[in-house]
């Protein structure tokens, strides 16, 4: 009897500490699911942050030859002007 009672305890017990560990290989896999979503958003603006560095490097660039020209343009103006 009292082995039939530590069996039935045991076997409790392992049932419980099953779904316990079920459980937590739930929350794992949702963590791990979250986790790569977060990861794939992170790349996504990455991707968009270098885009739009290389958009403002290529501005600066426009600007800097532009006021190279206007620079230019200024100085021969003034150069036939005198």
């Amino acid at each position: 009897m009292r082995s039939r009672d530590e069996q039935a305890r045991n076997n409790d017990e392992a049932n419980q500490l099953t779904r316990a560990l079920d459980l937590k290989m739930t929350e794992k896999s949702e963590l791990v699911r979250r986790s790569e979503g977060e990861l794939a958003h992170n790349r996504n603006l990455t991707a968009t942050l270098y885009d739009l560095e290389a958009k403002g490097r290529a501005a600066d660039d426009n600007l800097m030859a532009n006021r190279r020209e206007q620079d230019d343009l200024r100085f021969a103006t003034q150069s036939m002007m005198n």
